[in-house]
């Protein structure tokens, strides 16, 4: 494969308040962004081989949410503690860490970190409500561990806000 599909999503609505913020469930609205956004991630033909979910309760949910909406099956999931409030630098060396041949990726994490991160990739200023994704494309990186020298050449091929504001 001569390129790749990085998707970045930011978990589904979540109450501010009542728990501690690791363990913050998806509201109801979440629950809506993240049916959507599963929907319309597998419509577009976007559907990733392999998803790397923050291990915070919120993410996990709009993850299992995502998935059971899609009725689509994933060939891997990693859900990493590392991706919790993850920096960009973070969430790329993630990347390079974790990802082998699979063209298409899921990043599931929290901002500002995941805004951040496609906003380097790429090169134009990403402001991720809940519920969202930056669909990226690099058409001839042929490998993962070289993401982190890729800022700036990934094309935005979509942004999907599941749920209008």
């Amino acid at each position: 494969m001569s390129d790749r599909r990085l998707i970045l999503a930011r978990h589904g609505m979540s109450p501010l308040i009542g728990s501690s913020d690791r363990t913050r469930p998806l509201s109801d609205d979440g629950r809506l962004e993240a049916e959507l956004l599963g929907q319309q991630l597998l419509e577009l033909g976007w559907w990733p081989q392999i998803a790397l979910v923050s291990d915070a309760q919120r993410t996990q949910e709009t993850w299992e949410t995502l998935l059971d909406a899609s009725g689509a099956s994933i060939d891997e999931v990693a859900i990493l503690p590392d991706l919790y409030q993850a920096s960009p630098e973070r969430i790329l060396a993630i990347l390079e860490d974790v990802l082998g041949q699979q063209q298409t990726a899921l990043v599931l994490a929290h901002n500002p970190g995941i805004s951040e991160a496609a906003s380097w990739a790429s090169g134009i200023r990403i402001g991720m409500g809940t519920g969202n994704a930056a669909l990226l494309h690099h058409p001839t990186m042929t490998d993962w561990t070289a993401v982190a020298t890729t800022g700036g050449n990934w094309r935005l091929v979509d942004f999907l806000r599941p749920v209008p504001r």
